[in-house]
């Protein structure tokens, strides 16, 4: 039973070393961090729904008020929104924007590998 369990865990190290073998030959350090900018982007892309639920909250609030200040406050509730929407729409376009850049250096990358490969052949 010990020899056994032995032998599985030097096969998922084998495994383990493997899969990290292949990884580093196609991911490089530039599409790595392509790839992380773009996942921070879209982490981010979140933050600003919750704050445009609230602005309109606010303007409701304002709406509610009525007179001059109130309609202060409902136009800079929806100005809020509006500016939470463009910098959403700003985070989205940005996450796209680094995601693609990763998959072509990803493909240049492979293609050269490949390329490469079948002139050595």
């Amino acid at each position: 039973l010990q020899r056994a369990k032995g032998l599985l865990t030097q096969q998922e190290r084998i495994r383990r070393s493997l899969v990290w073998d292949i990884g580093r030959q196609v991911l490089d350090a530039q599409t790595s961090a392509w790839i992380s900018v773009g996942v921070v982007f879209k982490i981010l892309m979140g933050a600003p729904a919750p704050l445009q639920v609230l602005a309109l909250s606010d303007a409701a609030r304002g709406m509610e008020k009525g007179g001059d200040e109130g309609y202060q406050e409902f136009k800079t509730a929806i100005l809020n929104c509006f500016l939470f929407f463009c910098i959403e729409k700003l985070l989205q376009f940005s996450a796209r924007v680094s995601m693609i850049h990763a998959e072509q250096s990803f493909t240049l990358r492979l293609q050269r590998r490949v390329y490469s490969k079948m002139l050595q052949q």
